[in-house]
């Protein structure tokens, strides 16, 4: 299975789309997730999404016959995105956190496809993975922790499987560039196979966003399909 390395995107469709309870256009549109699904699992797969926020990966791929699961800290946001699930649906949201893998008992995925809440290098208390409710961040430490989850995840993908990570470099409030994507790609990196990147090329510049990507990645010992 391939991917595109560029994917063309309407920036009007994060308004036009934005999920119910949303209040701001940080979430997925169904153009940018379509693709990825279409061309990095098989037809009645299963995808998983480990920060699955407003749950547009998921609700996507339920469309185009996979069986999803969504994780997710906010207990709000999973019932609002098991609403937008049809009746019948062999996906689901859970609420929960997906450092306790055993605990969730997930079982075996041919994509993982998320984006990570975003933290920024410099002056950011709050730590993204406890849904910035805490005072603990730690930049390295985030970036250590992203490793941990995505190095689980990828030992529990099916032959063939992969894991998309959708992440870009942006200013922070301070002004400074936090590269969030490259420092994502070095440290996962570093449990997985780095294929490469996919662009996300949208109609207008986000705000504050640099660059906006989608890496991806296999389980150390797998074998890589045609790029």
């Amino acid at each position: 299975m391939t991917a595109p390395r560029l994917i063309r995107l309407d920036s009007d469709d994060k308004a036009r789309e934005r999920p119910p309870g949303a209040r701001n256009d940080i979430h997925f549109t169904e153009a940018q997730i379509r693709p990825l699904v279409a061309e990095l699992s098989p037809p009645g797969g299963r995808v998983l999404d480990p920060f699955s926020g407003y749950g547009t990966t998921i609700v996507v791929a339920d469309r185009l016959g996979r069986a999803g699961t969504g994780i997710e800290l906010q207990e709000q946001r999973v019932a609002s995105s098991n609403a937008r699930l049809p009746a019948g649906s062999r996906s689901r949201f859970i609420a929960g956190d997906v450092r306790d893998w055993d605990g969730l008992g997930l079982g075996e995925f041919d994509l993982c496809l998320t984006s990570p809440p975003y933290m920024a290098r410099h002056d950011h208390p709050e730590n993204p993975l406890t849904a910035f409710r805490t005072l603990d961040g730690s930049y390295e430490r985030y970036l250590a922790e992203l490793a941990d989850i995505f190095g689980t995840i990828g030992k529990h993908l099916r032959p063939g499987g992969r894991i998309g990570v959708c992440v870009g470099n942006f200013r922070d409030s301070s002004g400074k560039i936090t590269p969030l994507a490259f420092d994502v790609g070095r440290a996962l990196s570093a449990v997985l196979e780095f294929e490469g990147e996919i662009y996300f090329d949208w109609s207008r510049p986000s705000a504050g966003v640099t660059g906006d990507y989608c890496l991806l990645f296999s389980a150390p010992d797998a074998v890589s399909g045609p790029w």
